[in-house]
């Protein structure tokens, strides 16, 4: 008898990810899209992130963090298949996951073999096919110091952030094949909220999954 596990799918909706470095404004930018959408009728689904929820904060700097939010983000996606949602927002998700690993990969903190079983996961057809944009959020370290009132931490440090915003790069790199260029770069440092809303609307108006809607 066959097998139809192997190639039985899911329909998902389209996806619209925000990632980026801590204080950059993810979840802000995620909230307000969210609004805009569900108050032009939009059924508009978020998935939050996953991190502040974790149950292993103590190893917020190892890469079995990163695994645990991952797996994480791929439960609350395949949740929506099926659904009526028209998008699905998400706060931190494949792209963000893929940045993460790479940080670790560059620190030599996990080994060659699973950074690729991790990566072959943020990037499995099934649900990476659907992300339709994702929006990679900078910001300096100043700047995301000032933000969080001066709490600096584990991860919000100098060296830290200069790492990150590298392996976030790298990753970009890699997904800059002709056609496939799905990340969008937005600066925070010197932008409102509202300024950083009406990029990614720009961008969003271009996917052409919302209609004439989104003015």
């Amino acid at each position: 008898m066959k097998d139809n596990s192997m190639t039985q799918e899911v329909k998902i909706p389209p996806l619209v990810e925000f990632a980026g470095l801590p204080a950059a404004g993810k979840t802000t930018a995620t909230r307000v899209l969210h609004a805009y959408l569900t108050d032009r009728g939009y059924r508009c689904r978020v998935v939050p992130e996953a991190a502040a929820n974790s149950p292993l904060p103590s190893l917020k700097r190892s890469w079995l963090f990163n695994a645990w939010t991952l797996c994480h983000t791929v439960c609350d996606v395949l949740k929506e298949s099926g659904s009526e949602s028209n998008v699905v927002l998400i706060d931190r998700g494949f792209v963000d996951s893929l940045g993460w690993i790479e940080w670790f990969h560059m620190r030599q903190d996990i080994r060659s073999d699973t950074a690729r079983m991790l990566q072959k996961l943020a990037t499995e057809s099934q649900w990476f096919s659907q992300l339709r944009i994702t929006f990679l959020l900078g910001v300096s370290y100043e700047v995301a110091l000032r933000r969080r009132h001066g709490e600096a931490g584990r991860i919000v440090n100098p060296e830290t952030y200069a790492q990150l915003d590298a392996a976030y790069e790298n990753v970009r790199n890699r997904m800059r094949e002709p056609g496939t260029d799905f990340i969008r770069i937005i600066d925070t440092d010197r932008l409102t909220v509202a300024q950083v809303h009406d990029r990614v609307l720009r961008e969003v108006r271009k996917l052409g999954i919302f209609g004439d809607a989104i003015a």
